[in-house]
Parts: structure tokens; sequence; C-alpha cells
């Protein structure tokens, strides 16, 4: 009877916390969502459909990263571009980052100074996919 009378109550089963990758989407993730939202868009605008990505995100055998290398892809240039005149700037360019814990490179950094230097360019950086998709609504209205 005593060993009864000492036995513990039986915890309920905790829930095992999630990856911090669970809790925010990758930037991969956040590209996809932008391209889905895109492809619903551009239906009804034609202006969506020139929405591109430089693939600069993709993590990519080390063969194949050679390879885009030698056939001219470059460090920090902007994720997505928006090839749309908008009546101000001749072109949109998105530094994707994740929502949170996304930092832009030195290499990114020179590429929008750059390109933010000829006055023709809007460049912004955006957390998320949702942050993205408000910047490009805004820039084609």
């Amino acid at each position: 009877m005593e060993q009864l009378k000492n036995r513990t109550k039986p915890r309920a089963a905790q829930p095992l916390p999630r990856p911090k990758s669970v809790l925010v989407p990758t930037e991969y993730d956040e590209q996809v969502a932008i391209f889905d939202y895109a492809r619903r868009k551009e239906r009804h605008d034609p202006r969506w459909r020139l929405l591109f990505s430089t693939l600069n995100g993709v993590r990519l055998p080390i063969g194949l990263a050679k390879k885009c290398k030698a056939a001219g892809n470059r460090a920090g240039v902007p994720d997505l571009i928006l090839p749309v005149h908008n009546g101000i700037f001749a072109m949109l360019f998105i530094e994707l980052k994740r929502r949170k814990g996304g930092v832009v490179s030195e290499e990114q950094q020179a590429w929008h100074e750059a390109l933010t230097a000829s006055g023709h360019y809007r460049v912004i950086v955006c957390k998320g996919a949702a942050d993205a998709i408000h910047e490009i609504e805004a820039y084609l209205a």
C-alpha cells in the first residue's frame, strides 16, 4: 500500500517543439507563394506574367552552381524582377527575405545601391510573400 501512495501521477504527453524552419517559411517557400499568386493574377493583369526570378536563392549541387556561375549568374542580384514601367520606374527589383532572420549581404547591398543610383529602378527588400505581393500591387497600381 505504501508503494501506491508514493507513485506520482502520470504526466500528460507534451507536444514536441516544432523546428524553427516549420514556424518561419523558407525564402524558397515564400517565393513559391509569390509565383502561385502571380499565376492567378496574370489572368486579369498580363503584367504579372512578366515577373520572374533569378534563382539566386535556390540551393544547387556544386557542379550545377559552378556551371551557373560560368554562364553569368552573379551573387547579390535581387531575387525577383518585374520589367514593367509604372510611370516612374522602368523596373522593380525585389530582394526577398524570410519573415524573420533574413539579412541583406554585402553583395546584395552593392547591387541595390548600383541599381538605385541609376534612378530608373525601384529596389526593395521584402520580408516574406505577403510583403512582396503588397509591394508589387502598389508598384503596379
